[in-house]
């Protein structure tokens, strides 16, 4: 039977254990500050130049921030964007635009039930906003930013915070590899269905309709298919 040897965290991971610890073992909450450099650094006994490292792997995933006269403050405990420095690696990576796909697919898709019971008269009308504005926009780019910031807020519309952290890798990357694609040649649908499908995923969430709206989520999904079968 092979055993896997005890591998040695450095001292820089022990830091970033300690101050996860710290954060838990207080019930610190967004707004809360944390102890000055030097106190926390004697606290958890470990160098201030250890400790800096450290928070800054805290301050990059946007749980901790500095704000002047407070010193670190908890910003949140579900961090805004997990993925962001992961994502070039997992475009390049076999199969990786298929799965992707598939999580987002699945993701939203399966949101239907959850987004019918929590959206809000003012999420409807933000929606419908959006794409009367993408009716409008005749510059392509902006038509696009549109058409991410409609998925964005519909998925915000669940209130979900670790959700909500996902939602820059399963909605904004589609759009860069779209954007891709279509500078290659690809062509994507015309604005005319496009702007059919969105009305059809409001309308469909207007009705309460899980089933209806999850099939139109799907109907719409499909040009990732499309962009998988030429070579994705």
């Amino acid at each position: 039977m092979k055993i896997n040897p005890v591998r040695r965290k450095s001292a820089l991971d022990c830091a970033i254990d300690a101050i996860r610890s710290y954060i838990l073992d207080n019930r610190l909450q967004p707004g809360d500050v944390l102890p000055p450099e030097t106190e926390l650094a004697r606290e958890l006994e470990i160098s201030r130049n250890i400790l800096r490292e450290a928070m800054r792997h805290y301050r990059t995933l946007g749980i901790i921030d500095s704000k002047p006269k407070l010193g670190a403050v908890i910003v949140r405990l579900v961090p805004e964007n997990p993925y962001a420095g992961y994502q070039p690696f997992l475009a390049a990576g076999e199969n990786s635009l298929r799965e992707l796909f598939e999580m987002r697919s699945s993701l939203e898709t399966g949101a239907a039930p959850f987004l019918v019971r929590a959206v809000t008269p003012e999420t409807l009308a933000s929606l419908g906003e959006i794409v009367d504005e993408m009716r409008r926009e005749k510059r392509e780019e902006h038509f696009t930013a549109l058409d991410m910031r409609f998925h964005t807020e519909l998925l915000h519309a669940m209130r979900n915070r670790i959700l909500d952290g996902l939602l820059p890798f399963v909605i904004g990357f589609f759009y860069e590899l779209r954007k891709e694609k279509i500078a290659r040649g690809w062509k994507r649908k015309p604005r005319r269905e496009i702007l059919e499908e969105h009305r059809a995923i409001l309308a469909a969430l207007e009705r309460r309709d899980a089933a209806g709206l999850a099939a139109e989520i799907a109907r719409h999904n499909e040009v990732y298919f499309n962009i998988l079968k030429i070579g994705g």
